[in-house]
């Protein structure tokens, strides 16, 4: 029916598993599948159902960009002291010249560039790994429950792997934990909220 209009699918791999079956239910059909650059099926719990992702070529004239390094200042406590050096070395007298002539905005500029490239010397800035790891999406995520969820997808994965009924229920069981642990974290972060501001309207 599909190959009929010149479909073929991208997914070649069971979309759902279980302890007694592998099927491929789920697809991405393409009449173009030369633009077709990878496609992958996801181990997520999200559903019974493993999502799936196709990166297409879209615009052949469109070239790769390599993404933006993150960069951070160096901030510590011996480069506060630089700054502070930084500081006391610079010619005030120009901008008091201006501010005693009635020329603030003079001033104003004088004292920014003065002020800024001094904190550019002593806070230079500096390439750093990009990364979300460590970063919560919610603020009740907690370090433990990150690592419990990190678990969590492990045993899933285990499970679609290797679709045993042990397998299975060991996920289950540590999911249902998981899940309980987590909501409970989360009234407890709201119940902490809303207790700071009681007698605030």
């Amino acid at each position: 029916m599909m190959s009929s209009h010149h479909l073929l699918p991208a997914i070649t791999q069971p979309t759902r598993v279980t302890a007694t079956s592998s099927t491929l239910i789920d697809n991405i059909y393409s009449n173009r599948p030369f633009k077709i650059i990878k496609s992958v099926i996801l181990v997520a719990d999200i559903s019974d159902h493993l999502p799936l992702v196709t990166w297409v070529n879209a615009d052949p004239r469109t070239s790769y960009t390599a993404p933006t390094p993150c960069t951070t200042r160096l901030v510590n406590d011996k480069s506060k002291d630089h700054f502070k050096i930084l500081l006391t070395q610079v010619d005030w007298s120009k901008i008091l010249d201006s501010c005693a002539g009635g020329d603030p905005d003079v001033a104003y500029e004088l004292f920014l560039s003065s002020f800024t490239s001094a904190y550019n010397l002593a806070f230079p800035l500096i390439q750093i790994k990009c990364t979300s790891k460590n970063k919560f999406n919610n603020p009740w995520m907690t370090p433990a429950l990150l690592k419990s969820c990190n678990t969590k997808s492990k045993l899933y994965d285990k499970f679609i792997k290797q679709p045993t009924l042990l397998n299975k229920n060991k996920f289950i069981a540590y999911r249902n934990k998981f899940k309980a642990l987590r909501i409970k974290a989360e009234k407890n972060y709201y119940y902490s909220e809303f207790a700071k501001y009681t007698n605030n309207l």
